[in-house]
């Protein structure tokens, strides 16, 4: 009887040890899968995986475009500025080969000396930067770059008459058209924050150093529009707002 009893007993445990497993399996299965583009994957680490292949970026991520706020304001507030804009292509979220083109002007009075100094012309800078934060999917970056820089320019100088001292009459002091052109580079570092979706805001500032430079007989300008004050070795700031494509 007690053998009997046994078997019943034995052969639903056994089928119950058999059946578990399966029917464990489906909703370990389901709870396990994850949905990723609609599609549903067996296990955590299938869909890490995806989900890691998932976030690399694609070799052509973007084209973005930009203004500069700076420029316009120093323009407002002292004798040069600038208007300047730029496009660059985002390659793989890390590489941003770009391209920026400004129109700047300068009209200014030396308070000693009464020399007044005008120009207005357009330059371009050409160059890639790259971003070093780890995250290259957050929106936010932080940028090392470079860039080669040109512009030819026409420019004026004047000043009050000078005094001839033989006879004593007024010799005008004034230069039109005198044209120069300028080489430089800059070392760039930058900061970018993604405000929504398709918008960004990042500073940057440069450090700029002339390669060649060519000037009239009368001597170097005071400033050269796209680098500022005619010196070797300065710093520059932009602040741009950019426009993810």
């Amino acid at each position: 009887m007690m053998l009997k009893i046994s078997k019943y007993i034995c052969v639903p445990l056994i089928s119950l040890f058999a059946v578990v497993p399966a029917m464990a399996s489906v909703p370990v299965e389901q709870a396990d899968s994850l949905k990723n583009d609609s599609k549903l994957y067996a296990s955590r680490e299938e869909a890490r995986i995806a989900l890691t292949k998932g976030n690399h970026a694609n070799f052509l991520s973007g084209i973005s475009v930009g203004v500069d706020i700076v420029g316009p304001i120093m323009r407002a507030a002292s004798s040069r500025g600038h208007i300047e804009g730029m496009c660059r292509v985002n390659i793989l979220d890390t590489y941003f080969p770009v391209f920026e083109l400004g129109l700047a002007e300068c009209n200014h009075t030396d308070e000693s000396t009464s020399v007044n100094f005008s120009t207005k012309a357009p330059y371009f800078r050409l160059g890639c930067d790259v971003n070093f934060l780890k995250n290259k999917q957050s929106g936010n970056r932080i940028l090392g770059g470079v860039r080669y820089a040109y512009t030819s320019f026409d420019y004026d100088v004047s000043a009050s008459p000078v005094v001839d001292p033989t006879w004593g009459t007024h010799i005008p002091y004034n230069l039109h058209g005198l044209n120069g052109k300028k080489h430089w580079a800059e070392l760039l570092f930058g900061i970018e924050s993604k405000v929504c979706s398709f918008i960004q805001i990042g500073w940057s500032v440069r450090y700029k150093f002339s390669i060649k430079e060519d000037c009239s007989d009368y001597g170097k300008p005071w400033y050269v529009p796209g680098y500022g004050r005619n010196k070797n070795g300065i710093f520059g700031a932009n602040f741009n707002l950019i426009f993810e494509l």
